[in-house]
């Protein structure tokens, strides 16, 4: 495990998170 790594799990979950708002909504 790595901080890249870290930041790219962050990042998925946040993307996961906008993509819900704008389209599920």
């Amino acid at each position: 495990y790595t901080w890249a790594a870290g930041i790219a799990l962050g990042w998925d979950k946040w993307q996961d998170e906008e993509w819900e708002a704008r389209h599920v909504a």
